[in-house]
Order: structure tokens, then sequence, then C-alpha cells
């Protein structure tokens, strides 16, 4: 299976755009821990939107394009045995 069959260069775009955002969110999250550094509450409020909003964010993204990937192979599968 060749997954850009499947995808559109958008769609490539935007889930590496929401996982740039799910890490950089998480690499504040970690520097902030080990460099023993208080973030200022924007910038907390920023972190969890990247890292915790955005990973639920793209878990519901991925969940309904695999779940309609799925239904399309399925369905061209039975068109093809029939």
């Amino acid at each position: 299976m060749i997954i850009g069959e499947y995808f559109s260069h958008i769609q490539y775009v935007d889930c590496v755009e929401q996982l740039l955002k799910l890490h950089q969110g998480q690499g504040m999250d970690i520097h902030w821990r080990d460099a023993h550094i208080c973030p200022s509450e924007e910038d907390y409020k920023e972190m969890v939107i990247r890292s915790k909003q955005l990973c639920w964010h793209f878990f519901l993204w991925w969940s309904h394009t695999v779940k309609k990937l799925l239904q399309e192979t399925c369905t061209s599968r039975l068109v093809q045995e029939t």
C-alpha cells in the first residue's frame, strides 16, 4: 500500500504542521522542566495548546482519516470481488 495514493498533499502538510506544533509544545515543557524555569502564564497556555490540545486534534484527524481509508479500501475490495 502506498500512502500517497490515499492522502492529498494538503493532508500531508496539515499532518506535518500538527506534528511540528505538538513537538514544539513538548519541547517547551521539557526545556522548562530540565532548566528549572517557571514559565509565564501566557507561555504555559501556549505550550498546553501546542502539546495537549493539538495532540487531541491530531488524534481525531488521524482516526477520521484512517477510518475513511479503511472504508474506501473495504468498499473497493468488495466491488472487485463481485
